[in-house]
């Protein structure tokens, strides 16, 4: 698997060619997730060949928006099989990037402990000193597709998205654990 080459390959086209109205799903997202991604799964004891998968998973899991707003995921998914065969991935390889992938989707239903490692990656930021700056560009992404949300709309969706969230990892849950409880508390107010 040539990772690197890969990783250059998408961010290439990832800075080329994503839509200018992706303010949160943009090259920095997918950078950010691909550093939680490593960090969460050396701090899980993943390494090698798994780490590699997750890395490339984290990689592509929002490429689908080189394609599409809307299920992403599975353009996402799509862009994996035609692109990783090129890079020395297997099938198999290949099948279990497109899981960690699909996984992503909300509400996210991860079935496998590298899937998991990713969704808590792909939201690593709700557990950031940062996550209002960060939520204010989601913010920002949604009403230029269409989602124009008020205060108060925002405010209940966001209050909601947090009371529901939980992260999947052991590892996620003790660096965020008081980050998140401080936000639910801040956006309950």
């Amino acid at each position: 698997m040539d990772y690197a080459g890969v990783e250059r390959h998408l961010m290439a086209r990832l800075k080329q060619e994503l839509p200018d109205v992706l303010p949160y799903h943009g090259p920095h997202h997918t950078l950010a997730v691909v550093e939680a991604a490593e960090r969460i799964a050396r701090d899980e004891g993943v390494a090698g060949e798994e780490l590699t998968l997750v890395k490339t998973a984290a990689l592509f899991h929002d490429s689908g928006f080189l394609f599409q707003y809307a299920n992403n995921e599975a353009a996402g998914c799509r862009l994996a099989a035609e692109t990783l065969p090129g890079f020395g991935y297997s099938p198999e390889q290949i099948a279990l990037v497109q899981g960690m992938i699909a996984a992503t989707a909300l509400p996210q239903r991860p079935a496998t402990p590298l899937e998991r490692i990713v969704c808590d990656a792909d939201l690593d930021y709700l557990g950031g000193d940062d996550y209002f700056a960060v939520a204010a560009t989601l913010r920002r992404e949604l009403a230029l597709h269409g989602q124009e949300l008020s205060d108060e709309a925002w405010a209940t969706l966001q209050r909601g998205f947090l009371e529901q969230h939980q992260f999947h990892t052991a590892s996620a849950r003790r660096r965020n654990a008081a980050k998140l409880a401080k936000l639910r508390d801040q956006t309950r107010k």
